[in-house]
């Protein structure tokens, strides 16, 4: 009787933790949209530095941007997409796995391709307060 009850609460316990946590799959797809979002700041951070250098924006991200973040995460075929706008305007747009958990990412998105709009002259603007573009669920 004592060994029924002892399986009961590690069940229980297990059951709980996948409650409260998520799937194990869950979090690691977690795990690879917080690596992404913060790929997105690497990119933000090195287009920012060109646009410091050049007054621009580039015409197409190139090895430059995506070298320093080992484009190809297993996220998506395509792991980015760089759209110019204007010399001052662009938008870069990536897949996530799982819809943002509010609390605890600055970038807001959906599970799916989610664009986000950047203004070269307003960096003080925190992730946060950029919406997406596009987002598909």
């Amino acid at each position: 009787m004592f060994a029924v009850a002892v399986v009961a609460i590690v069940i229980a316990v297990v059951l709980s933790g996948f409650w409260l946590l998520g799937s194990p799959a869950h979090q690691r797809n977690m795990a690879l949209d917080r690596q992404r979002v913060s790929d997105l700041e690497i990119i933000r951070s090195a287009l920012a530095a060109r646009y410091k250098e050049a007054s621009t924006t580039p015409e197409r991200l190139d090895a430059t941007y995506t070298a320093s973040y080992g484009a190809g995460k297993p996220v998506s075929a395509s792991p980015f997409e760089y759209h110019r706008i204007d010399r001052e305007h662009y938008e870069l747009c990536t897949s996530f796995l799982e819809p943002a958990d509010a609390d605890s990412v600055s970038y807001r998105h959906g599970r799916g391709r989610t664009c986000y709009r950047f203004d070269q002259r307003d960096r003080s603007a925190a992730p946060s307060e950029l919406a997406p573009v596009g987002s598909t669920t």
